[in-house]
């Protein structure tokens, strides 16, 4: 077992609490003073989901909770103009479905849709992702590809690697350790329940 300050604090099922840890990271106006180094290694390690590393080069925003008319994501990283992606953020639960049975990710995409046409953004350019800490997919597949927190863990080895300030380099390795542990302890809840 390792240390883990997020269970320490009390708030390691707390989706938004990883979701302001991966914002942080990949803000280039964020605390940790690394310019655009973990959008860049994020974009690097995610290539496969259709995103472009020349995104990092634009004057690109973060925001958390962005809401839209059907729904509200966990993330958005965009600049006018050049790229959109929301980022649905999934640890210990699933996708919501409403009344009628229109799932989380459908409402999501469509309001994704409408705010890329607001910010001009063509469609080649309009990435959702539905991450999970098993990388399982959404129940929109086709329109946000899945990716797993171990993938976040990887990015966040690099960014530790290549950061030049130790604590955030420290912060960035343990909050990695985290999400390693995170992911082990929930495949062996699957396999003992299989």
């Amino acid at each position: 077992m390792i240390l883990n300050l997020l269970d320490t604090l009390q708030v390691a099922g707390e989706e938004i609490r990883h979701s302001m840890i991966l914002a942080w990271l990949l803000d280039r106006e964020e605390t940790h003073a690394q310019d655009n180094l973990g959008f860049s290694l994020f974009l690097k390690h995610l290539k496969n989901t259709g995103l472009n590393i020349k995104y990092a080069d634009t004057q690109y925003w973060v925001l958390r909770e962005k809401r839209g008319s059907e729904s509200r994501i966990d993330l958005e990283v965009a600049a006018r103009g050049k790229f959109i992606i929301h980022i649905e953020n999934k640890i210990y639960s699933d996708e919501i479905c409403s009344d009628d049975g229109n799932h989380q990710t459908r409402r999501e995409w469509r309001d994704l849709q409408h705010r890329a046409r607001e910010l001009g953004v063509q469609p080649a350019n309009v990435h959702g992702l539905y991450l999970t800490l098993d990388g399982h997919q959404a129940t929109n597949p086709e329109k946000f590809r899945a990716i797993s927190w171990q993938q976040i863990a990887d990015v966040l080895d690099d960014f530790s690697a290549q950061a030049q300030a130790k604590p955030v380099s420290l912060f960035a390795a343990h909050y990695a350790d985290v999400l390693r542990q995170m992911t082990f302890e929930m495949t062996q809840i699957y396999e003992n329940e299989n």
